[in-house]
């Protein structure tokens, strides 16, 4: 896994990951669990903004750490103004008794499908440095990205950085840095529960690694990782195979959206290469009539609901499941 994360994500020769800066998981909830249990107490507040994966909050449902969400107020996430405002909500909830110990960050986005660039990773890096605080990546889906094709009247969007290829920018940031990976989305095996760990952190390694005995790899999981892992003529095929396929089915739905006049997420002229998925806009339909007394996301629930009972079926994530902070966008995988 240490040689597949040097090779792949890349890391640079002089801050490659070694075996011994990984610790596996039986999946990245776990992970997450995992790195929440070490970096933070009971009741403190880790910061993340929105939208965000609806399935984060499971991730601290044992280690009871607190999901601190932020809005944007159109400040582009992925930008070093978007810093700013996780400084703001920080003091705010540090005065308001929910001490903030992290930053977690999900690169690429889901459910945006976006990739932060080396100089805003960087300035969120020395940040969290600066102030005491981890920086926590979940990078599961690190080569589920593609290229775009000419003709879509785009520009190429920032590819996949790995927070662990960063040259250092501050002299705490080995001890501040943990990124997430697993299996499930890159390598399309969800149901096979695995995941890792990965920091150059010595005391969050050892608490990890304790805690880890009460939730080890299944032998069928490490033995089947391991074995594609060994192959790496067919990881190298695979990924870029899907990556063909990936981009060829982006531009499928997008030239679908644009010619029913269908807003969806990019910045600007600039689309996006990362995911599995397309942000949605649908607020248009919450025009449409439902019952009296709905709630927001009744209304959500509705628009979802009608697409799933259409001809050919079409199944939709809700927005306010991702805390999207407009009312009316679906994530479609």
């Amino acid at each position: 896994l240490s040689s597949f994360v040097n090779n792949h994500f890349p890391i640079p020769n002089n801050r490659s990951i070694k075996a011994d800066d990984i610790v596996t998981t039986p999946g990245v909830y776990a992970a997450l669990e995992q790195v929440s249990y070490a970096v933070a107490d009971p009741g403190d507040g880790i910061l993340i903004g929105r939208p965000m994966y609806n399935g984060f909050q499971k991730g601290f449902t044992f280690s009871r750490s607190r999901l601190v969400a932020i809005a944007g107020r159109h400040v582009d996430p992925f930008t070093k103004d978007a810093v700013e405002r996780y400084r703001n909500v920080m003091e705010s909830s540090n005065e308001d008794g929910t001490k903030i110990k992290a930053i977690l960050l999900c690169n690429p986005h889901n459910p945006l499908g976006r990739c932060f660039s080396t100089e805003v990773l960087e300035e969120y890096v020395k940040f969290c440095c600066e102030n005491g605080i981890h920086l926590i990546c979940d990078e599961i889906y690190a080569m589920t990205h593609y290229e775009k094709k000419e003709g879509l009247g785009v520009k190429r969007d920032v590819s996949f950085v790995s927070v662990l290829s960063l040259p250092k920018v501050h002299k705490d940031q080995d001890k501040m840095v943990h990124s997430l990976y697993g299996m499930s989305k890159d390598f399309c095996c969800s149901g096979v529960r695995l995941g890792a760990v990965i920091t150059r952190a010595e005391e969050i390694k050892k608490v990890i690694m304790t805690n880890s005995f009460l939730s080890w790899v299944s032998s069928g999981a490490d033995i089947i990782w391991s074995c594609i892992l060994a192959d790496s003529g067919f990881v190298t095929k695979f990924f870029n195979d899907n990556q063909f396929r990936l981009t060829n089915a982006y531009q499928f739905l997008t030239e679908k959206l644009e010619c029913h006049r269908i807003n969806y997420y990019k910045e600007g002229r600039v689309s996006l290469n990362a995911g599995l998925f397309v942000w949605i806009d649908l607020s248009y339909a919450l025009q449409t009539p439902v019952p009296e007394h709905a709630t927001d996301g009744d209304r959500e629930r509705y628009i979802s609901d009608r697409l799933m009972k259409a001809p050919g079926g079409l199944k939709l994530s809700a927005g306010r499941t991702f805390k999207t902070e407009k009312l009316g966008w679906f994530r479609c995988a």
